[in-house]
């Protein structure tokens, strides 16, 4: 069985052979079906290499080719015809070929050089012998955020072993760290990119329509009524059909119905829209509205608000003033608010009954999961941001380290906290502002963040 990438012990030399790879082959001659077989078999299978009497085809993803087979008509045609005779529209290329000697570092960096559309595309491995197998694109960048963790862990250690000065490891520290965030950016920022088109495109597509859908019902709708009206005595067969259809209940529910559908496509543009804003580099800094960053989060977070770990919805509150426009980064902005939200829904997500009463605290206060977020104007020159929930805090000695990015609570099994450090470095280094916690273990945990005008 295949190891996940983050099971496995990497360090910074590691290379791709290291990584769990697939090798599935499927041969141009065989019929859609067989090339489905394995895909069914294997859930996490990203794609088949095509063969022709073992030569070396090309690559189907899982992804292009679920795509291609849910179009209308489609599958049962695919599935009963041999696979050359589909090989130009399943659009079956070489792929990215590199070779399994280069480091997982390396071969991360050029694959993010694909081009938006191509980046969730597996990557074909090659080996000394010329045998071919594929790798899943997000295993490895769960193996790059490993070694990311890793090498931050051995630059403490390196220190100790070289004596080198606080100072100077601390400055070289910090600029690693600086490194590893604006790649984890670049990475995190185009496959968003490339998400938001995946689902603009069609979505524009049925927004178009659904306009001229709800013209066309009212319009049959203005002529059943009209007939109504000027024949309200209809034959027996066209009463029978009325009665049969519930006419007047058709109606209503037609109506109802698109405005359904026009509600659930302006959630998805409002998506589309968050998700465009997380992804769009600035190369200067702007002047936003700071309750528009938030509000564009939590919309990309809606889901982990819905049924928590105990069965419970989060309750989110909402307190906004009126503030100015702030200049500031907003792409930053959102991943800095994304990890500090995250954070604290984590938090609740771990309370328990147990836990509490080991510590001989009162339940009563977790028994509704909230999260607050409140801002408010200071001196007329600083946006305060204050973000808390009412789960049980952290320890003193826990809250002493919070933004140390090598420090992380490893008993949660999650590097939260690295995420918190990203936080504090956009705050802090980028907008000149500041981040403060308030937490304790019988009181809730509360993010304040102040950032200038």
């Amino acid at each position: 069985m295949l190891k996940y990438a983050d099971e496995l012990k990497l360090n910074i030399d590691s290379t791709l052979q290291e990584l769990p790879l697939w090798e599935v082959e499927v041969d141009l001659n065989c019929f859609g079906s067989d090339l489905m077989k394995p895909f069914k078999d294997e859930p996490l299978l990203p794609g088949v290499m095509i063969t022709d009497n073992r030569r070396y085809v090309g690559m189907i993803s899982r992804r292009k080719l679920f795509e291609y087979i849910s179009r209308p008509f489609t599958s049962e045609l695919f599935y009963n015809r041999p696979i050359a005779m589909s090989l130009k529209i399943l659009q079956i290329e070489e792929g990215f070929v590199i070779s399994e000697t280069t480091s997982i570092m390396e071969a991360t960096y050029l694959s993010l050089q694909r081009s938006p559309e191509l980046v969730y595309e597996p990557i074909i491995v090659k080996a000394a012998s010329e045998k071919n197998r594929l790798l899943d694109f997000h295993q490895l960048l769960l193996a790059y955020s490993q070694i990311h963790v890793i090498t931050l862990a051995n630059s403490a250690q390196t220190q100790e072993q070289t004596k080198i000065p606080d100072k100077d490891f601390h400055e070289l520290q910090h600029l690693q760290i600086q490194l590893l965030h604006q790649e984890k950016i670049k990475a995190l920022r185009q496959i968003v990119s490339s998400i938001a088109n995946e689902i603009n495109n069609p979505a524009n597509l049925l927004a178009g329509k659904l306009i001229h859908a709800s013209r066309y019902i009212q319009q049959l709708l203005e002529v059943i009524k009209l007939y109504q009206q000027y024949y309200p005595q209809p034959t027996t067969e066209i009463q029978r059909v009325i009665n049969q259809f519930e006419l007047e209940n058709l109606t209503t529910d037609l109506s109802n119905l698109t405005y359904s559908m026009k509600a659930g496509i302006d959630r998805i543009r409002q998506f589309i829209h968050a998700l465009q804003n997380f992804s769009t580099e600035e190369s200067e800094k702007i002047l936003v509205d700071i309750h528009e960053t938030i509000d564009s989060t939590l919309i990309l977070l809606q889901s982990r608000f819905k049924s928590n770990a105990h069965g419970q919805n989060i309750t989110l509150i909402k307190e906004y003033a009126k503030l100015p426009l702030i200049k500031c980064y907003p792409q930053e902005l959102n991943i800095a608010f994304m990890n500090i939200i995250s954070y604290v829904i984590d938090a609740l997500e771990e309370v328990n009954d147990s836990w509490v009463k080991a510590n001989k605290l009162d339940n009563t206060n977790y028994l509704s999961p909230t999260i607050r977020i409140c801002t408010h104007l200071l001196n007329s020159t600083i946006a305060v941001v204050h973000i808390a929930n009412n789960a049980v805090g952290i320890t003193e000695k826990v809250s002493k380290k919070f933004f140390d990015p090598l420090f992380y609570t490893k008993s949660t099994g999650k590097l939260t906290e690295l995420e918190l450090s990203t936080s504090y470095e956009i705050i802090v280094e980028k907008h000149g502002g500041q981040i403060e916690w308030i937490s304790g273990l019988e009181q809730s945990t509360e993010f304040i963040i102040k950032l200038p005008i």
